[in-house]
């Protein structure tokens, strides 16, 4: 039973004694597996040849509103749940997503003021070096041609752009009117 005298309690707290972000922290790796599940079932379908990296517009996201902790369930579930489903080597998915996540976090302490210039920012620098960590881990020989087409990298980047911008916006959306987040953010 839940008493507020206590310090230790087995049980959490009733919901409505609860914050409403408990929620959104309990659902961070339920939506971090649907989402690799979604990109590992479109990554072989690219739209004009390019595709958007849900896994890292996720992570961007939830580094950007969730901070350290939450870019790393989401990098490690998210890429953890893509590696089972697609056929690269265990492992350099989550690792590859860690590393975007450590640059978004370290972004964040110069774009701090300015979150969507933040999620513009991790984004766009986070595709690319997904796209070349992962080519080096799964196949070093594929580094060469990953480097030799920038414009399939570019484009995907700006794809991942747009889909972090979306959901960084739907984010603040629900959090506004959850009442979690409440700071004005400028022109960002």
């Amino acid at each position: 039973m839940y008493d507020d005298r206590t310090t230790f309690c087995i049980l959490p707290p009733p919901a409505r004694d609860r914050p409403p972000e408990s929620a959104i922290v309990y659902l961070n790796p339920v939506l971090a597996a649907l989402t690799g599940i979604v990109y590992a079932g479109l990554s072989p379908i690219p739209a004009g040849g390019v595709s958007p990296n849900l896994v890292v517009a996720g992570v961007v996201v939830a580094g950007v509103f969730g901070g350290l902790p939450a870019a790393t369930v989401w990098a490690l579930v998210g890429g953890i749940t893509a590696n089972l489903v697609l056929a690269a080597p265990l492992g350099a998915l989550p690792l590859a997503l860690l590393l975007v996540a450590g640059l978004t976090v370290g972004e964040g302490r110069l774009l701090q003021p300015r979150p969507m210039l933040w999620i513009g920012v991790a984004a766009a620098t986070g595709a690319p070096l997904f796209a070349l960590v992962v080519a080096q881990l799964v196949d070093p020989g594929a580094l060469g041609s990953v480097i030799s087409t920038p414009d399939v990298v570019l484009w995907s980047a700006v794809a991942t752009t747009v889909v972090a911008a979306v959901a960084g916006w739907m984010v603040r959306v629900i959090r506004r009117r959850l009442g979690i987040d409440t700071a004005e953010w400028g022109n960002g």
